[in-house]
């Protein structure tokens, strides 16, 4: 006789935990919301111009009008920086990181027995996260505001298959598109799509137009100390407000009563301020994190009484509170998250995201031939320079280029030898350019960088098929990718939990999840290597801009204030300003040596 099937008896202990489950499914969805919510909005914000993407070219004669109002539109709005500041972890950081999180959490363990009450040192730390929480909740909550403005007042919408921008200073929403972007198209109202078709009077659309500049206007913020620091920045109203509510809710929670949405609220503003300042850097870098904090999590929880005890004895916002339902002693309980789990993982999501942009616009990278140094005669600059193979932006320069009649994907880029992408060069003869001394050369030619970060609003109100959005509509396998598997590991965690009735590791499910998600995706996709070698440290060209840019400040300080000398091509514009910085301090010491000079100054100033 066959022994009976174990189907039964499972399905009996299934439902049975599924009943006693289907109270905290509220509990569980609300905390599986908020991680995921907190890693995504994080994440985004932390993109800026990737190593592949050429930095935004300002005030070039060459462009077209389109693209000269973009540019208007960005000052108007007043842009921050396209790259972002952030702390980059290197390998021996990641291999440090679990050992100092062991010791710190065994001190704090011991301290916690020695003193046999934490009210203490919950006062302290209380005091240090809820001032550095005050900065990153003002941030969060300003960037929230900006969020909610762009729908109210988006600086770009889409309306009869046009772009339409608006532009504050003139008052005006200009249409920007490749066909046409003449101010006799210009409208009055800045309310977006079928909201522009409503007649308003003229004092209502100017008392809008105040509103909309008011909520969207950025001052520029100068903080100077002779050699000490020379610190820019750009501020808003919305920034004001988010500073204020920020300050707000540091002293609620300190001096009168810390409720678990106040907890959550600043356990936010800390982990979206992380999510923007570290970085792992590189793929490799984030497996050694993760892999030393999975095993750093597996030890102090299941070995250790030091996790647990810690967790339960701080009240301070290292973690996230969420209501459970009564229980049978009709006592109302939290289910905890904390955040080194939303945070450990994010900056490795994040890091995928922004290697989603990196290929994006490395994807879009051309290749063409150039000449350097061509050395021509009046009739053969005539012959050659005005001919339309030669690119508009180059006939005033002493170089020739021809654009390629092809454009490489990135595999191909990538893996061919230099012979297959460097065909005959016939339009410039070898008379034209030295008799065969200046030979043609492959050069690299990035796409323009366009903000990737925030524009919700305008996502919303136009039309994806535009381009002028695509920097915001890139797409993102490995980001999408990551988030399923943190969100697989996360359920993971909170099924593993409710059946065992014991705290549970979320690294111990999550990273498998993001690791496993992320290599895996790369070796479907056919990228191992390409990820493996990915590095957000920059490409050599950027490096070399750097070291230009230094090269050239140092050398101006020498040869004194009326020396000349060609600006190096390359280098960002925060690098540019301190190199300014650098010689207008020299300079005026060397030339007016007993002139007074400012010690310190501050300004803040408005856009006209």
């Amino acid at each position: 006789m066959s022994e009976p099937s174990q189907a039964p008896e499972l399905l009996e202990w299934l439902a049975y935990q599924y009943t006693l489950a289907t109270p905290l499914i509220q509990t569980y969805t609300h905390l599986l919301f908020s991680a995921l919510l907190l890693i995504f909005i994080g994440s985004h914000a932390s993109l800026s111009r990737p190593s592949s993407a050429a930095a935004s070219s300002r005030g070039n004669k060459e462009d077209s009008s389109a693209t000269q109002l973009e540019d208007d539109l960005d000052d108007d709005e007043g842009q921050l920086d396209e790259e972002a500041k952030m702390e980059a972890l290197q390998p021996q950081d990641a291999l440090l990181f679990p050992l100092m999180a062991g010791l710190t959490l065994a001190g704090l363990y011991f301290l916690i027995k020695w003193l046999g009450d934490a009210s203490l040192i919950n006062m302290v730390l209380t005091y240090y996260f809820t001032v550095s929480g005050f900065f990153s909740t003002g941030k969060l909550i300003a960037n929230a505001i900006d969020v909610l403005a762009s729908f109210a007042f988006p600086m770009r919408w889409s309306d009869g298959g046009l772009l339409w921008v608006a532009q504050n200073r003139a008052k005006l929403v200009v249409c920007n598109s490749k066909d046409t972007s003449s101010l006799s198209d210009a409208q009055r109202t800045p309310l977006p799509t079928l909201f522009s078709r409503i007649s308003l009077p003229r004092s209502l659309l100017d008392a809008m137009w105040a509103i909309r500049k008011f909520s969207t206007e950025k001052l520029k913020l100068s903080v100077y100390v002779r050699g000490i620091i020379h610190y820019k920045s750009k501020f808003g109203v919305n920034d004001i407000v988010g500073l204020s509510l920020g300050l707000g809710t540091v002293i609620t929670y300190n001096y009168w009563d810390k409720p678990w949405w106040l907890t959550n609220l600043l356990g936010f503003g800390l982990s979206y301020g992380a999510l923007q300042l570290l970085s792992p850097t590189t793929f490799v870098t984030s497996t050694l994190l993760l892999s030393g904090l999975f095993i750093y999590d597996i030890y102090f929880v299941f070995y250790t009484p030091l996790m647990v005890t810690v967790a339960t004895y701080l009240e301070i916002p290292i973690k996230l509170l969420f209501p459970k339902p009564a229980g049978p002693d009709s006592k109302y309980g939290y289910a905890m998250l904390g955040l080194g789990d939303i945070v450990i993982p994010g900056i490795v999501i994040g890091l995928a995201l922004r290697y989603d942009l990196y290929l994006f616009y490395l994807k879009k990278q051309t290749i063409r031939q150039v000449i350097k140094n061509v050395r021509l005669d009046q009739s053969q600059t005539k012959t050659i320079m005005d001919s339309p193979r030669v690119l508009r932006s180059n006939r005033s320069k002493n170089r020739v280029i021809e654009p390629l009649d092809y454009s490489r994907k990135v595999e191909d880029i990538l893996k061919s030898s230099k012979s297959e992408h460097t065909p005959a060069f016939h339009f410039v003869n070898d008379e034209a350019v030295g008799k065969g001394k200046n030979k043609p050369e492959i050069e690299t030619v990035k796409a323009r960088y366009l903000t990737a970060s925030g524009g919700w609003g305008e996502r919303f109100w136009t039309s994806s098929s535009l381009q002028s959005l695509e920097g915001g509509a890139f797409p993102k396998p490995y980001f999408t990718a990551s988030m399923i598997g943190y969100t697989i590991g996360l359920l993971a965690t909170l099924c593993v939990m409710q059946v065992w009735g014991h705290a549970q590791p979320a690294l111990l499910y999550l990273v498998p999840g993001v690791l496993g998600s992320l290599w895996g995706t790369a070796f479907v996709r056919g990228e191992v290597n390409l990820m493996w070698n990915f590095s957000e440290s920059g490409d050599e060209e950027d490096k070399a801009g750097k070291e230009s840019a230094e090269a050239h400040a140092e050398r101006k300080i020498k040869q004194g204030p009326n020396a000349t000398s060609p600006r190096p091509r390359n280098g960002s514009e925060s690098q540019k300003d301190g190199e300014k910085d650098i010689l207008t301090s020299a300079q005026e010491d060397h030339s007016n040596p007993g002139k007074p000079r400012d010690i310190i100054r501050i300004s803040i100033t408005a856009p006209p």
